[in-house]
């Protein structure tokens, strides 16, 4: 008796189905790439003009709180929940694994 065999959803000819559904887009990537990038220059550039707005060196002075920019660029993650939401997957989809190959 043979089990049927089944895809991952991120396996490669899913991803291609998602592809030619145009459920993947370029600007998914795009969005990804740039948006966390985006959210640390804004986060670093507001605690530089609020806290450190008559300091010599804004930027210089705001450095010492790279653990809160840190945590706000995390904030850029955010898209992905909708990205995937849109691709009709899951977030552990996208490190998905065979059960197979894992139980070697």
């Amino acid at each position: 008796m043979s089990t049927p065999v089944t895809t991952l959803p991120n396996s490669l000819v899913e991803i291609q189905k998602r592809i030619a559904d145009g459920k993947i887009t370029w600007a998914g990537p795009l969005i990804m790439l740039s948006s966390r990038a985006i959210i640390g220059l804004i986060t670093t550039a507001l605690v530089a003009t609020i806290f450190f707005r008559g300091s010599v060196d804004p930027w210089a002075a705001a450095y010492p709180w790279w653990r809160v920019f840190c945590a706000l660029i995390g904030l850029g993650l955010i898209p992905l929940y909708f990205l995937v939401r849109k691709e009709g997957i899951t977030i552990p989809d996208l490190g998905s694994f065979s059960h197979r190959s894992w139980k070697r």
